[in-house]
């Protein structure tokens, strides 16, 4: 069974988004209890490497394999927890999702809000390595929900014209890699 969990944020006036995918197994597993180990787990991390100016809006997961259960919680109001010295808004924190196998490539994740302090010239400094570390760490780790289930973190690949059935490979690890940008992000 595959869920799929979606966390929005706004930064300086843009919705952001990043998608994650779980592959699901344990004691009554279901989306509310990914929502509730997400929020507690995970979230922290995050909030620990992105500005103030970062605001967290919602947590959105659906079964893939059971359109029957879904869930959303609204975090309206978390902020980030480093200081507001907010950078342009496609620059991001750049992690790879490190794949168990060339079936598919290695996945990535951005988050935006880098905090101006955080960076020189275009590099992290030696204070934040260790929340950008503790974050890849939390995110190539299995979550275990308070009701039971099991969440291990995969690359998902849906169906295309050339793929046929959807597929999905376990994380062997998430690292950080460097600051990167988010073309989508950049004003015309």
């Amino acid at each position: 069974m595959v869920m799929k969990l979606t966390l929005q944020t706004t930064y300086l006036g843009e919705i952001c988004q990043n998608v994650f995918y779980y592959d699901v197994s344990g004691v009554d597993p279901s989306t509310a209890d990914l929502l509730v180990v997400f929020a507690t787990d995970v979230i922290p991390d995050i909030q620990n490497i992105v500005s103030s100016a970062v605001s967290f809006v919602n947590l959105d997961a659906i079964n893939l394999d059971d359109p029957t259960d879904f869930s959303n919680v609204a975090i309206v109001g978390t902020p980030g927890a480093r200081p507001t010295d907010p950078s342009p808004p496609f620059l991001a924190w750049g992690y790879t999702y490190n794949r168990t196998s060339r079936v598919v490539r290695s996945g990535a994740k951005r988050f935006v809000g880098i905090a101006e302090g955080d960076m020189d010239e275009g590099i992290a400094v030696t204070g934040i390595l260790a929340a950008l570390d503790a974050l890849g760490a939390q995110l190539s780790t299995s979550l275990v929900g308070p009701i039971g289930g099991v969440y291990e973190p995969i690359i998902y690949g849906d169906v295309t014209p050339t793929r046929l059935v959807p597929i999905a490979v376990p994380v062997s690890s998430v690292t950080y890699t460097r600051i990167t940008s988010q073309n989508s992000r950049k004003f015309s």
